[in-house]
């Protein structure tokens, strides 16, 4: 397994925050993008509602092999040294935009129910059938997570959509 390296996965990131946002400003909506203390909290953009009357905080996560695999990365831990909390536990936003980059198929998710489905359900499988897996990190510290399979994480969804 490659190591993982931030400033690359960083701009991996981007280009499917890129993707998303244009596809949405394509809809006639608007985007605005964080600032560097919202990017902190898990926040790469806010788009405007459908109501036109305010504007909702997205997560974009890019995911490449998810096509391939079946699953998604949800991740849990964020340093193993230090038990730093993963993004699911640290976002937000009010949406989770996890993308499949080769497909364009576009999950979008409320954080509070992958929450949910966390400590009702998947908690119980992990280990089962539900694969725990570490990513190891160029500077020695490792990722934690689970791979949910895509059709429980359609299930979370409340939209799930294929962008150009």
């Amino acid at each position: 397994m490659i190591p993982y390296d931030f400033r690359q996965q960083l701009s991996i990131g981007q280009e499917g925050e890129r993707r998303v946002a244009d596809w949405l400003v394509s809809l006639g909506r608007t985007v605005r993008y964080a600032t560097r203390d919202e990017q902190r909290m898990g926040i790469d953009f806010h788009v405007s509602a459908l109501d036109g009357e305010h504007f909702e905080a997205v997560e974009v996560k890019r995911c490449n092999i998810g096509h391939r695999t079946g699953n998604a990365h949800l991740e849990l831990i964020q340093v193993d040294e230090t038990c730093g909390p993963g993004w699911i536990t640290t976002c937000q936003a009010d949406w989770i935009a996890y993308l499949l980059w080769e497909t364009g198929r576009l999950y979008w998710l409320r954080p509070p129910a992958i929450r949910a489905a966390i400590s009702l359900d998947w908690k119980n499988r992990a280990g089962h059938d539900i694969r725990v897996v570490w990513t190891p990190n160029a500077d020695g510290y490792r990722t934690g997570g689970w791979l949910i399979p895509l059709v429980e994480w359609a299930q979370c969804a409340e939209h799930v959509v294929t962008v150009p």
